[in-house]
């Protein structure tokens, strides 16, 4: 049985879903019925798009264990996957409630949630229903202390702040003492009494960050970046600036005092703390758990304490503005960077914090340097038609899609870049080019330069392989309708490279060490 189970993980971790789908039923006919071998069966089955038996295999492990979260998810892509919408939404609502209390429980069922009201053509107030049954217990009992404090009761909703931190197991009791003091010192009507916390920064060095647009090459940048000994890699997209409730959100709440701390009682709840939901799914809220549960949740704390500090004092010194926004947003990656490493660090590396689209919320950063990733829209298709489980749009709807996105980020890119020449800071925007990226060794030396590098620390090709990569480049040639590649061609030729000229000036270590 040990041998047959170790061929079920082999096919299974080599993806190799026909043979996994005819292994793991032999291990569940032999006892191993356990949670996670229904999971692996389904997983297979699933790629094999064979859903109703899917489907049949998840009841039957969840009838013997009702309790497997993981199982009510994969239900519920299965009943997605063959148009019961309504029976999937309750599936992947049983999950986000069976996990959301939880740090690391998981979001994968946020966009399914979101696609299914979107399908249903749900009321408003159904949609908020369904998000309230994905909830779990104690993340219902945050929203209404958050709602009680945007109320104007402050006394009431410290209570029940009081109470709902007593429910969650942190890294270390002096944490909820330190949230309550963040809560006081963001919300209290005393008079500021509290010191304004000083400047010095816990990322003493530079910020490096990639920026995607969604299959666009950024992750090998980071690879590649993340070879360097100087580089702490933090490589979760927390949603502190860009997200539904992060800096980019409270810079949309400035219009008046009470309408920003309406908005910071937001990003406090469901960015800093990670407690409650949107009504509007955001898996966001689940990462910020992650940190202020997590290991170095007292250190994150902390820091959250300082940003809220420096809220109250710069309200007090005259309402919501600009120099706030910095404040918070330079605050907030210091402390992911404590929250995810624990300690004070030189060069963090962040993974797609902000997205391309979003580089406007750059302005807010001091000492960045973002990378912001393009890619030949043929092979970014492509990469999305075999890649992305959720991408079902046509070439033509691609296209438009990808055109109006480029013009939004050209447009953005000039304003942007205006704005940080004016102000004089620091903060560097850099477009990199996936092709010539994998393909030019100059190219990926200059950006390390960019980055404030030193090249002797760096352990080259341990990460990033150019000739690995390079598959990536020429992915549209092997794409097996080759009309919908002519036709990207034809209607994107600004975005498209000349990968004929790249690849005869490509440097030798993009075809790989001994011809590989």
């Amino acid at each position: 049985m040990k041998a047959l189970i170790d061929s079920a993980k082999a096919a299974s971790k080599a993806k190799d879903w026909a043979r996994a789908a005819r292994l793991w039923p032999q291990v569940l006919a032999g006892g191993q019925t356990t949670a996670a071998s229904y999971v692996k069966l389904v997983e297979a089955l699933h790629h094999e798009k064979r859903f109703s038996e899917a489907e049949r295999i998840c009841r039957q492990g969840l009838e013997s264990d009702p309790q497997f979260a993981k199982l009510h998810l994969q239900l519920g892509e299965a009943l997605y996957a063959t148009g019961r919408l309504e029976e999937a939404m309750a599936s992947f609502e049983t999950y986000g409630r069976m996990v959301d209390d939880q740090a690391g429980g998981g979001s994968a069922h946020v966009q399914r949630i979101s696609a299914a009201h979107k399908k249903l053509k749900l009321s408003k107030s159904a949609v908020e229903s369904s998000w309230k049954r994905a909830s779990g217990e104690l993340s219902q009992q945050a929203n209404a202390c958050r709602e009680t404090l945007k109320r104007g009761d402050y006394s009431q909703a410290r209570d029940l702040f009081v109470a709902l931190l007593a429910e969650y197991e942190f890294d270390h009791d002096k944490t909820r003492t330190t949230w309550v003091a963040a809560f006081e010192a963001a919300f209290g009507h005393e008079s500021v009494s509290t010191p304004v916390p000083d400047d010095s920064p816990v990322i003493t060095g530079r910020k490096l960050m990639v920026s995607g647009m969604g299959w666009s090459g950024s992750g090998a940048i980071f690879d590649y970046f993340r070879e360097n000994a100087e580089v702490n890699a933090i490589r979760s997209e927390y949603c502190h600036i860009e997200g539904k409730v992060g800096v980019k959100y409270l810079q949309a709440n400035m219009a008046s005092e009470a309408e920003f701390t309406a908005a910071f009682a937001d990003f406090f709840f469901l960015t800093l703390l990670g407690l409650g939901n949107t009504f509007s799914g955001d898996k966001g809220t689940g990462s910020s758990k992650n940190l202020s549960l997590g290991k170095h949740g007292a250190v994150y704390a902390e820091q959250a304490l300082r940003i809220c500090t420096r809220v109250r004092h710069g309200l007090a010194a005259g309402g919501p503005d600009a120099r706030l926004l910095r404040e918070i947003a330079n605050g907030a990656l210091d402390a992911i960077c404590m929250g995810h490493l624990g300690a004070s660090k030189k060069t963090v590396l962040f993974d797609n914090m902000i997205h391309t689209y979003n580089l406007d919320t750059v302005r807010f950063i001091d000492d960045l340097s973002l990378f912001c990733a393009y890619r030949d829209p043929r092979s970014n298709y492509v990469a999305r038609v075999r890649e992305s489980k959720r991408f079902a749009a046509s070439v033509d709807a691609f296209v438009k899609t990808y055109r109006k996105m480029r013009q939004k980020i050209d447009a953005l890119l000039k304003h942007v870049e205006a704005d940080l020449q004016a102000d004089g800071t620091t903060t560097r925007i850099h477009i990199v080019q996936f092709e010539e990226f994998v393909l030019s060794r100059a190219c990926r030396q200059d950006l390390a330069r960019k980055a404030g590098l030193d090249m002797s620390q760096h352990a080259e090709y341990t990460l990033f392989q150019p000739w690995v990569s390079r598959r990536n480049v020429f992915l549209h040639e092997t794409y097996e309708k080759q009309d919908e590649i002519d036709y990207i061609a034809r209607e994107l030729p600004e975005y498209c490279v000349d990968l004929k000229a790249l690849d005869a000036a490509a440097d030798e270590d993009s075809k790989g060490p001994a011809g590989a």
